[in-house]
C-alpha cells in the first residue's frame, strides 16, 4: 500500500472512531439508502432496459442509446438525491390518494375500464395487478405499446385520466425546485416532450399538468394540448432510437443547453455516459 493511500486509510479510520452516535446514525442511514437504490435499479434495470421510457424522452438520444444497451454508467448516486426523489413519490400519492380519489373529489380520476385506448392491438395494461401488489394508487395508469417501436415498445405511466368538462385529460403531477417555479409560465420542455409521446401512444392530446413548489408548497396548473406535428416528431425520434438500438448504430450527438445550471452549461457536462461519447465508442467492453 503507498504511503499516501496508508495515511487516508488511517485518517478514516480515526474519523471513523471519533464518531458521535448522532453522525454514524446519520451516515449508516445515508448508506443503507444507497445499497437500496442500488440493488433497485438493478432489478428496475432488468426489466424495464428494453423499453422506451417517456420520462426519459427528453434527454439525448445518444445517451438513452447508452443506457439501453447496458453500457457501464457512471451516475453518482447520492443519498440527498434519494432523498428528494423518496419524497416526490410521497407527494405523488399524497396528491392521488387524498384529493382525486376521494368520493367527493372536485375533479375525480377515470377508471381503467373506461379508458378504450388501453384496448387496442399492441397495448397491454400493467399496472393493473401492480398497483394492488405495490399498493400504487389505483388512479395511476401504466402500459406497454408495441404498435410503433415493436423491438422496444414504449413504457407509459401517467399520474392518472382526469374528466373535467366531459373530455379527458392526461394527468401529472410535478414538484420542482423553488427558482425553477419562480419563472414557470407553461408546462417545462421535458414535460411537454413526454406528454407528446404520451399523446402518440393513447391518442388523449389533453393535458393538465400540477406543479408543486418544494420549498413553500404553492402550485400551479397549465393545460397543455399537444399537436399533430409534436405527436410527429416524437413518432420520428422514438422510430430513429429503435432503428439505432437494432441496427447497433450510434445516433447523433445532440448538445443544448441547461441554463438553470449557469450560462453555456450543456447536458454532456453531467452526462454519464460523457467518456464513451467523447470517442465515438459502440462497443461495450
Amino acid at each position: 500500500m503507498g504511503l499516501e493511500k496508508l495515511a487516508k486509510t488511517i485518517k478514516s479510520e480515526i474519523k471513523k472512531q471519533e464518531e458521535t452516535l448522532a453522525e454514524r446514525f446519520i451516515n449508516e442511514l445515508d448508506l443503507y439508502l444507497i445499497r437500496s437504490r442500488v440493488a433497485e435499479r438493478e432489478t428496475q434495470e432488468a426489466k424495464t432496459g428494453k423499453y422506451i421510457r417517456p420520462s426519459s424522452y427528453h434527454k439525448c438520444l445518444r445517451q438513452l442509446w447508452y443506457r439501453m444497451k447496458s453500457f457501464p454508467c457512471k451516475e453518482n448516486i447520492s443519498a440527498k438525491g434519494i432523498r428528494t426523489l423518496e419524497i416526490g413519490t410521497a407527494l405523488h400519492e399524497w396528491v392521488q390518494r387524498e384529493i382525486f380519489m376521494k368520493p367527493d373529489a372536485p375533479f375525480p380520476y377515470v377508471p381503467v375500464k373506461e379508458l378504450s385506448f388501453l384496448n387496442r392491438e399492441g397495448v397491454e395494461l400493467f399496472t393493473e395487478k401492480q398497483n394492488k401488489f405495490e399498493n400504487r394508487p389505483e388512479m395511476e395508469i401504466g402500459w406497454i405499446d408495441k404498435r410503433f417501436t415493436p423491438n422496444h415498445p414504449l413504457y407509459c405511466i401517467v399520474d392518472g385520466v382526469l374528466n373535467p368538462e366531459s373530455r379527458y385529460f392526461l394527468f401529472e403531477f410535478k414538484t420542482i425546485n423553488p427558482n425553477d417555479f419562480k419563472y414557470l409560465y407553461e408546462p417545462l420542455d421535458e414535460h411537454k416532450k413526454q406528454g407528446a409521446l404520451y399523446s402518440l401512444s393513447s391518442s388523449i392530446d389533453n393535458f393538465l399538468f400540477l406543479y408543486l413548489n418544494k420549498a413553500t408548497s404553492e402550485w400551479k396548473s397549465f393545460e397543455f394540448y399537444v399537436t399533430e406535428a409534436q405527436k410527429e416528431w416524437a413518432h420520428n425520434r422514438v422510430v430513429t432510437l429503435d432503428t439505432c438500438l437494432v441496427n447497433h448504430v450510434l445516433p447523433p450527438k445532440e448538445v443544448f443547453e441547461m441554463p438553470k445550471y449557469g450560462k453555456g452549461v450543456t447536458n454532456c457536462r453531467f452526462c454519464p455516459y460523457k467518456e464513451f461519447c467523447e470517442k465515438d465508442v459502440s462497443e461495450c467492453a
